[in-house]
């Protein structure tokens, strides 16, 4: 396939959403309250019994704002407050839509039954990746991270090494702070380690993987909300920071300032290309990007 120029900003704004994995009407319910309850001085076992009594929403959508800033080799790429469209049914689908003029979809990410699609719609161009769970594992920038932990993240989900969900505090080591309450594990002593901070509300402020030698990712949640009236539902963040910093000169950013977050029905995640539209690989996206350079 021969590359062309005039590549359109929506390429770069796929590429980098991968990056975020690989580093994913009828009525409905907006966000009516903010989060409530504080449970300063609670053993590990009351934290986690007490967050296990709260449930996921099945399913929510949102509008909002990406930002993000990429280093990596020599180039560099900012991008500021383009417009997206958000859905999110946990253990089940993602899908990110990029609107930069608001109503117009330039570009689509959808992850669903291990299969990523990444779609192009202003150039026709898809690219398609089954088993993505695998794919992804060999493309990340630090090894030996489970994109079952990604996942975990973008989800504002518990998670150690070996699972997601309540379950897997289990197996942290807990402390109190100043902040509330700090988990931790590590896989050996100088190994890979996992901290999550939750506040005294247990909501997931912020989760980080420390690779000793290759690098760090953190994700900070915040403007947590709750979409139904009560407690019995686990507050979601509606901003949502992810860093990576590498060892050597790679860097990322990524910016999610959600507005209007609502409960919505449940979708079907498509996975299969539209018809007419030119399959490339993750090869040719780097180009792509390059060539914006």
């Amino acid at each position: 396939m021969r590359l062309r120029n005039n590549y359109l900003p929506s390429c770069l704004l796929l590429c980098c959403s991968l990056l975020l994995l690989l580093s994913s009407c009828g009525s409905s319910r907006k966000a009516i309250q903010q989060v409530a309850g504080h449970y300063p001085h609670l053993t590990k076992s009351q934290f986690i019994e007490l967050y296990s009594q709260k449930q996921d929403y099945p399913s929510i959508a949102a509008r909002g704002r990406i930002s993000f800033n990429i280093e990596f080799s020599e180039s560099h790429f900012n991008l500021n407050n383009i417009g997206l469209r958000w859905y999110q049914s946990p253990g089940k689908g993602f899908e990110l839509s990029i609107r930069p003029l608001g109503f117009m979809e330039a570009g689509r990410l959808t992850v669903a039954s291990d299969t990523l699609l990444a779609l192009d719609r202003l150039n026709k161009y898809y690219f398609l990746q089954k088993e993505a769970r695998r794919m992804l594992s060999n493309q990340l920038p630090i090894p030996g991270i489970d994109p079952m932990i990604l996942q975990a993240m973008v989800e504002n989900k518990p998670f150690n090494f070996v699972e997601i969900g309540p379950s897997a505090l289990r197996r942290m080591e807990m402390k109190q702070t100043p902040e509330g309450y700090l988990f931790t594990t590590q896989l050996r002593p100088g190994g890979n380690k996992i901290q999550l901070l939750f506040d005294t509300s247990l909501s997931l402020t912020l989760a980080t993987i420390i690779v000793p030698g290759k690098g760090e990712l953190q994700v900070i949640y915040d403007r947590f909300v709750h979409l139904r009236m009560g407690q019995e539902m686990r507050p979601l963040p509606t901003l949502i920071e992810i860093e990576f910093k590498g060892s050597t000169d790679q860097y990322g950013f990524i910016r999610f300032d959600l507005q209007d977050m609502e409960e919505a029905k449940p979708r079907t995640w498509e996975v299969t290309p539209p018809t007419g539209y030119e399959r490339v690989t993750l090869q040719d996206i780097y180009k792509m990007i390059q060539s914006l350079q």
